[in-house]
């Protein structure tokens, strides 16, 4: 399969792909712990920047009229997923949402360098 026929597979199935990686966010996100991470953990930025960048990567690719109403919905997604966290014995980290934030930001990024090879 070469990167077309990919870029067209993601732009067919967009939305199940964006709902499964919200699913699997949510979930993960929302899983309680046994114990409370302390300090930054640098694994775990990573994680949340990769996991952001798949969530946003079909949005953009989509090529829908929603994007900026979705975009601010995975922005906001990531917030609310934070703030509930210590709720269920786990941490509400900034450097997680910042995270969050700039995976959808590789994205973006990702898309227009695939928007621009591709045309």
């Amino acid at each position: 399969m070469n990167i077309l026929s990919f870029y067209h597979l993601v732009q067919r199935y967009w939305l199940f792909l964006f709902l499964f990686f919200l699913i699997i966010i949510g979930v993960a996100s929302l899983w309680p712990r046994a114990h409370l991470q302390t300090g930054i953990s640098f694994h775990d930025k990573i994680f949340h920047l990769i996991a952001y960048f798949s969530l946003s990567l079909p949005v953009f690719i989509s090529n829908s009229k929603s994007i900026k109403m979705i975009v601010v919905f995975i922005i906001f997604y990531g917030g609310l997923l934070e703030v509930i966290q210590p709720y269920i014995n786990r941490s509400c980290d900034i450097y997680d949402f910042i995270a969050n934030v700039l995976g959808l930001c590789f994205a973006y990024y990702i898309f227009l360098r695939l928007k621009k090879f591709l045309i």
